[in-house]
């Protein structure tokens, strides 16, 4: 009950918070170009320099065990997977530019899943183990449902896996052929958009020189108006699709089972969207900027964004609560109240920054991606 209770507090916080209102006139004073810059260069590239570094490390660490099948190399490469993990839940939030480019995004995690078709494709692949899925070129142009991390889980985690590390090296060779190819495939899609991020000839460019002759970015705003969204977005994502429901009725189709529950980095990937989000704030320069012009506005909007972190942190701790939990590798015996003490802080974090952070940068309401375009 301690962790209702502490949640209850951040929503008088947030309800104080809300109840003060401003007029929301343009924010000359906001400094889009500076975001944008700040953004890319202490957030965006060094987030995805890490995605990418975790990803090679997940495909070293698959080649070895392959190599050399033992339980230390299994545990070597089941850790580097659920890094990676981890190290895609502080980025998946930047949800345009490179990573939508020829469905990366996807390509990397493929969810919501209501159907369970990467379980039933990838368990074909297991099963039927046809060598032509394992080529390079083959995995480079196969469906999105069977690549990437939640592809990834099952050859390490899901159904079979529990003999992965045998020395009978036939009767693993073609898990540990997909695992390597899958492995492999990820980081190439993870380095392919760090680097579109930081070549000045690539998506960079458009990032940073807003104009006229700008195909994606005619106005400094509409950077930031990314962001915003993206921030958003990724609220609104963990809401509907990866945190589950008070009543198990979670619309990604699973139930009381998140993300990532079956390799057992659920709550830290939980954690970690939070975590990047954020540090978005923060290194993206949000919480240095000045609103409308006017001092008054400006305290204003850096008390509100100060109630958004304070309400995202309580989410976290709300979600080590449940790590700490005996109930953590059966999400389904979890109390409803334990989830509701995470669902109701990033509920009312999403709340109080969508308005706030529009009104500091004077950007005009824009679409829910949830809801289409």
């Amino acid at each position: 009950m301690a962790a209702v209770r502490f949640v209850r507090s951040a929503w008088h916080v947030a309800l104080a918070a809300a109840a003060v209102l401003w007029a929301a006139g343009p924010a000359a004073a906001f400094d889009h170009a500076d975001v944008a810059r700040r953004s890319l260069e202490e957030h965006i590239i060094s987030s995805y320099q890490d995605f990418a570094s975790r990803t090679q490390s997940l495909a070293d660490a698959t080649r070895s065990f392959c190599d050399a099948r033992s339980e230390a190399g299994l545990a070597k490469a089941r850790s580097a997977f659920k890094g990676a993990v981890i190290a895609w839940g502080r980025i998946g939030h930047i949800r345009f530019g490179p990573a939508v480019t020829d469905n990366r995004y996807d390509r990397i995690l493929f969810w919501p899943d209501p159907r369970h078709v990467t379980m039933k494709q990838v368990g074909r692949l297991l099963r039927t183990k046809p060598e032509a899925a394992l080529k390079p070129e083959n995995v480079a142009t196969a469906s999105v449902a069977t690549v990437g991390l939640r592809a990834l889980e099952i050859v390490f985690f899901g159904p079979g896996s529990d003999d992965f590390a045998s020395a009978d090296k036939d009767k693993t060779h073609y898990r540990c052929g997909l695992a390597l190819a899958l492995s492999e495939d990820l980081h190439h899609t993870a380095a392919v958009i760090f680097e579109d991020w930081t070549s000045s000839d690539r998506f960079q460019q458009l990032w940073l020189h807003p104009g006229a002759d700008n195909s994606r970015y005619l106005k400094p705003s509409e950077t930031t108006q990314a962001l915003v969204q993206s921030f958003a977005d990724r609220l609104n994502r963990m809401l509907a699709f990866d945190i589950p429901s008070a009543d198990g009725e979670a619309s990604n189709g699973n139930g009381t089972m998140p993300i990532f529950g079956p390799s057992g980095v659920a709550i830290d990937f939980l954690s970690a969207s939070l975590d990047g989000l954020e540090a978005l704030l923060k290194e993206g320069g949000f919480l240095d900027q000045s609103a409308s012009g006017s001092a008054e506005d400006t305290e204003d909007v850096q008390q509100r964004l100060n109630v958004v972190l304070t309400e995202l942190r309580f989410a976290r701790r709300a979600l080590g609560l449940i790590a700490q939990s005996e109930a953590r590798g059966d999400f389904k015996t979890i109390p409803v109240a334990m989830w509701k003490s995470v669902r109701l802080p990033v509920e009312n974090a999403r709340e109080i920054a969508d308005e706030t952070l529009k009104a500091e940068a004077g950007l005009s309401s824009g679409f829910n991606a949830l809801d289409g375009d």
